[in-house]
C-alpha cells in the first residue's frame, strides 16, 4: 500500500489482512476492518 508515493504496509502484510477480514466471523468482520483503518491511519500520521 502506497500513500504519497511512500510504502507504508508491504504487499505480504496487505494479503494478510486481506485474508483476515475475508475470514473472520461475519458478525466480527466490522470490528475487523475498523481496526485495520485505525492502524493504518495512525501509521501514516506518525511518519
Amino acid at each position: 500500500m502506497i500513500i504519497d508515493g511512500r510504502q507504508i504496509i508491504s504487499d505480504s502484510a496487505l494479503v494478510a489482512i486481506t485474508l483476515m477480514i475475508a475470514e473472520s466471523r461475519p458478525e466480527e468482520k466490522e470490528t475487523m476492518v475498523k481496526l485495520v483503518m485505525n492502524f493504518l491511519s495512525k501509521q501514516n500520521t506518525h511518519d
